[in-house]
């Protein structure tokens, strides 16, 4: 049964799902985080960053567009709070609401034998009409996470994102229409640019590996999607392997070069992609095509940097007090 905290009280009212609490809270930055049955987090630091810059950007988008408004109209902001600084003691507020968030979350039986981990959505509550301080919220269900090594198809299906920059809210209430139309046999869709680059997916960073006269190359997104905190711990891996990355997205153009793919995401990890296809019910107007990857074998780049993280990120570790 999910569980709702805000700052340090537990809530009676409940929403049903994370994304029912995001569109509960328009125009407010959020992160999401998995902390294992064991009590730890991995990259606690970069999960607050996210909320902290996130709630900058987009109070500056706030704030600017509030400029042509009467005064008694316009929204808080920062310098109307009486806390002047938004972002003091952030971290200890996130591990407090985490622990609360996760000690009260009621596992069943066989969630606790099975060591399920459990999901925890943070929002900074940036509505106009809430406390200018921006009141913490974390949401926490437990969440059985699908098998890393089972590969699985994509879809083509969106333009990008108004705000690419920042991982917020309405994100969760703008994809929605895409995902109702998602193909049944795909477990994510892309956004896509009019130029015909494959940026990223709806809630999940993309990469894509192609042969080059150098080797191998490893291309993502950077420009026109969301920075992704395990995004950017591939990257490491990539480099400390010694294969090359580029930060672009892969055009579609180039499909035929393509030889692996595969997503990643902070709370799901890595997934193998066997095949991206474009279906006829895309939002845009391409063609429709797909591509098929081979299986994945122990000298697959996917193969071998997943392996480099599950070593590597077990050493950016923070654990809960688990009294």
């Amino acid at each position: 049964m999910p569980v709702l905290v805000k700052e340090t009280t537990l809530q009676a009212a409940v929403p049903s799902t994370a994304a029912e609490l995001l569109k509960s809270c328009p125009n407010s930055p959020y992160t999401s985080l998995l902390v294992t049955s064991r009590g730890y987090i991995s990259s606690l630091d970069q999960h607050c960053t996210r909320l902290l810059s996130g709630l900058t950007r987009l109070r500056s988008e706030r704030n600017g567009a509030a400029k042509d408004l009467a005064p008694e109209r316009r929204p808080n902001s920062p310098r109307d709070c009486d806390e002047p600084n938004l972002t003091l003691n952030l971290r200890d507020r996130v591990v407090f609401a985490v622990q609360l968030a996760v000690s009260s979350c009621h596992l069943s039986e066989k969630d606790r034998e099975t060591a399920v981990p459990v999901m925890v959505t943070l929002v900074i509550d940036n509505r106009p009409t809430a406390d200018p301080s921006g009141a913490l919220l974390a949401y926490a269900t437990a969440l059985v996470l699908p098998n890393e090594t089972e590969s699985i198809e994509v879809a083509c299906m969106a333009p990008p994102r108004q705000l690419p920059d920042v991982k917020h809210s309405d994100w969760a209430l703008t994809r929605q229409q895409y995902t109702d139309v998602l193909p049944a046999t795909a477990a994510e869709g892309l956004l896509c640019s009019c130029g015909g680059e494959l940026l990223e997916g709806f809630i999940s960073n993309l990469f894509i590996v192609q042969p080059t006269d150098m080797g191998l190359l490893v291309q993502t997104a950077v420009d026109g999607a969301l920075a992704g905190i395990k995004q950017r711990e591939v990257l490491d891996a990539c480099q400390a392997l010694r294969i090359r990355t580029q930060r672009k997205a892969a055009l579609k153009q180039e499909r035929h070069l393509w030889t692996e793919a595969f997503l990643t995401n902070a709370v799901r990890g890595l997934r193998p992609i066997r095949t991206i296809t474009c279906p006829a019910q895309n939002a845009l107007d391409w063609d429709t095509w797909e591509i098929h990857f081979p299986a994945y074998n122990e000298d697959s780049v996917f193969t071998r940097v997943q392996s480099y993280m599950q070593v590597k990120c077990a050493q950016d570790l923070f654990q809960l007090c688990t009294d």
